[in-house]
């Protein structure tokens, strides 16, 4: 079978990363390195993403320590900040590669409330939450486990991840 015109070719995609403002919601005004060409980031710079969340959480709250546990590039924790301002937001972020995009936090002067904290939090130290997998087979994934089921998340060379389990010393509780 012969087809009447050849393929197209693939386009390259030019990857549009850059510094962007929220317009609206708790992190009105705040600033994000994220590529804007991805819809989940776009909600971000809209203020929209994961709105449900923050129509649920209480208007204030008194001082204290808010974790984010999977910081990612610190949406959440820049909107716990911002919203909070009497508060310090600890974020664990197991990731090599998205501790590294928790650049956001800096751009934003806020790193006197934010603390990123490179590891996990689980809630006994056993199998929960995420372990690193070499302990198990491999340096480069960790292993998720969501009661019995469990997959491996992929990083960027050895994970020096630091399990901690709440109630561990220097773990900020309450």
């Amino acid at each position: 079978m012969r087809w009447s015109r050849p393929a197209p070719k693939p386009r390259k995609s030019v990857p549009n990363v850059g510094e962007h403002t929220v317009q609206s919601g708790p992190l009105r005004g705040l600033k994000l390195w994220v590529n804007d060409a991805q819809p989940a980031f776009r909600e971000m710079i809209a203020g929209s993403y994961d709105d449900h969340i923050w129509k649920a959480m209480p208007e204030t709250l008194a001082a204290g320590v808010v974790p984010d546990i999977g910081g990612h590039i610190g949406y959440h924790t820049l909107g716990m900040a911002a919203k909070y301002p009497t508060t310090k937001v600890v974020t664990f972020e197991p990731n090599p590669a998205n501790l590294g995009r928790l650049r956001n936090v800096e751009m934003n002067r806020m790193d006197g409330r934010i603390e990123p904290a490179a590891g996990c939090l689980v809630r006994q130290q056993r199998l929960h939450g995420l372990q690193p997998l070499h302990q198990h087979r491999r340096p480069d994934q960790f292993w998720q486990l969501f009661g019995k089921r469990q997959s491996a998340v992929g990083c960027r060379g050895l994970c020096p991840c630091r399990i901690r389990a709440l109630g561990d010393p220097g773990v900020p509780v309450g």
